[in-house]
């Protein structure tokens, strides 16, 4: 209603201005722009405040309050771009120092991984001497085991060849106790000079 209300002052004035330029053209005179008539300056004068009071009654204030609903809504949309982009700064960060903690834990676990491996090896290594040394000291007592079963085996013959050799020596026959007691006797004697 407003905008009609101001639409027909405004071709009123128009048709005003217009209708005194037809009619000095109309009594023959000619137009000239430049010249200054008073009665078209005063009537051209109360239309143009005419038309200032009713645009400042009726269309200033929307205007202006349109302006300031306009900019007060890029205000806001400035104030939520700089929030949204505060939160997006927030978020960045936070994202930043998740992904320096997921390095650092895959840091982390790379190194423990390293140090188990090492251990683990280590471990195995250990275990490989004991084996090898356990294996070494069953393989001397087995040799240590075999030369006392030799010597014994050595001693055991050469004392039966001894009897026998003393026997046809002295030409009696010893008896079994006697035998045993002088097999005994040359056995410690040959394991002394053995060992």
């Amino acid at each position: 209603m407003k905008f009609r209300t101001i639409l027909s002052l405004a071709v009123a004035s128009g048709s005003v201005l217009l209708t005194d330029a037809v009619c000095l053209a109309e009594e023959g005179g000619s137009v000239n722009p430049l010249a200054l008539s008073k009665d078209i300056a005063f009537w051209t004068a109360v239309v143009f405040i005419i038309t200032l009071l009713v645009l400042g009654k009726f269309a200033w204030k929307p205007i202006v309050e349109g302006l300031d609903k306009r900019e007060q809504g890029i205000a806001d949309q400035i104030a939520q771009a700089e929030k949204l982009n505060e939160d997006a700064q927030k978020t960045l960060a936070d994202y930043k120092a998740q992904l320096a903690d997921a390095k650092a834990q895959v840091a982390s676990m790379i190194d423990s991984a390293k140090q188990s491996a090492q251990k683990s090896a280590q471990l195995i290594v250990d275990k490989a001497k004991a084996d090898a040394e356990a294996e070494m000291k069953k393989s001397k007592t087995e040799i240590e085991l075999a030369k006392k079963e030799a010597m014994q085996q050595l001693a055991d013959n050469a004392a039966d060849l001894a009897l026998v050799l003393a026997g046809k020596i002295c030409q009696k026959d010893l008896d079994k106790a006697a035998h045993a007691k002088l097999i005994n006797k040359a056995v410690e004697n040959f394991q002394k000079q053995t060992l």
